[in-house]
């Protein structure tokens, strides 16, 4: 793949209206990479990281490619990105490998939001992030339809590194009231304004769990489970939410 200047490259183009609503300090570049679905693969992304001006790219959308594990580890090996500060993977097909070179990557410790949605994890690999001094950072954590699980939850639920998240999004990671209890007995929500539970097996006995946080967030989504009204009603009336969605 030939590379050419970011801002007329028809693959590499950078939109700078569509950045994230950041502002710039002191000059400082908040472009934005889209490579959505252009079936990168592992070559193009070691002559991605290779080209001089990826320095100045803060938000690297790079989901639905073909560049797999051996790629991710290449992203997170490039000094080059020591800067980035958004990272999107979904729909990859990527294994806990790849969540392995992003924990111990020694360049991404800026990264505030990372984006892992509809990929192939397992407990091992979140282990990963959640005990990643590199991810201390991280406000936003996308793991919708990833198989979370009970288990998984709980492995999040032990991090402490973790403790700047204010978006943690899960749905259909299918974490059981086991997994909620286990979240809520942490710290890792301390600081969440948006939680997205949806799709996640939950019925009424969430509603105690739920009403016993320390917390006021912004949004809680819930659509999805076996949550009835009353106990909705219940949640809402604790005060630990702006607004609630659920069925």
């Amino acid at each position: 793949m030939v590379i050419a200047e970011i801002p007329d490259d028809d693959v590499m183009a950078v939109d700078e209206t569509k950045t994230f609503d950041l502002s710039s300090v002191e000059g400082e570049s908040n472009l934005r990479l889209r490579l959505n679905e252009k079936e990168v693969n592992l070559e193009e992304i070691e002559e991605l990281v290779a080209y001089p001006k990826i320095k100045r790219v803060r938000f690297l959308d790079l989901d639905s490619n073909e560049f797999g594990d051996a790629g991710v580890a290449v992203l997170a090996e490039s000094a080059s990105l020591s800067q980035l500060r958004s990272l999107s993977l979904a729909k990859n097909k990527l294994t806990d490998r790849a969540l392995t070179a992003l924990g111990k990557s020694q360049h991404l410790s800026v990264l505030n939001n990372l984006y892992l949605q509809h990929n192939s994890f397992t407990v091992e690999g979140f282990r990963a992030i959640a005990e990643s001094e590199t991810m201390s950072k991280l406000k936003v954590l996308y793991l919708k339809a990833n198989k979370l699980g009970s288990e998984g939850a709980k492995v999040l639920a032990e991090s402490t590194t973790l403790c700047n998240l204010s978006e943690l999004y899960l749905q259909g990671a299918w974490i059981g009231q086991e997994g909620l209890e286990a979240l809520c007995q942490s710290s890792i929500l301390k600081k969440i304004r948006i939680l997205n539970l949806s799709y996640n097996g939950l019925d009424d006995r969430a509603t105690k769990t739920l009403c016993g946080l320390d917390t006021e967030m912004a949004i809680l989504d819930l659509y999805g489970n076996k949550i009835s009204q009353n106990s909705a009603e219940t949640i809402r009336a604790a005060g630990i939410v702006q607004k609630l969605l659920y069925d």
